[in-house]
């Protein structure tokens, strides 16, 4: 199961809480133990991999990584634990003509870049 944080989280922090969620979970097999592993760093996030082993949702393993990401999203929000987002910087070198620019977020009027 991927789960992604924002860029600058601590991964142990991560990695802990999933392990935690994880054995906490009754349908989640004791042995082998759940194991947390750092698969990726994006441009937006940094992502952790889950991996569970049940034989009582063997059948039904999509409502098992339900309940857990359900558990996941509570507990990232108790710890503050932001979820990634796509950003992108725009860097713009010349302009040939005057522009017209709105900050729709405060409410500002448009202004004009020379």
């Amino acid at each position: 199961m991927p789960v992604s944080v924002a860029r600058g989280t601590n991964p142990k922090g991560v990695i802990q809480i999933l392990l935690e969620l994880a054995d906490g979970h009754t349908d989640v097999m004791k042995d082998p133990v759940p194991v947390a592993i750092h698969s990726e760093i994006g441009p937006n996030a940094i992502t952790i991999a889950l991996r569970v082993w049940t034989l009582t949702q063997a059948a039904n393993f999509a409502q098992l990584r339900s309940e857990l990401y359900l558990l996941i999203l509570r507990r990232f929000k108790e710890e503050k634990i932001e979820m990634p987002f796509a950003q992108l910087d725009l860097h713009v070198k010349s302009i040939e003509v005057p522009v017209s620019v709105s900050n729709v977020h405060q409410g500002a009027k448009s202004e004009e870049i020379r």
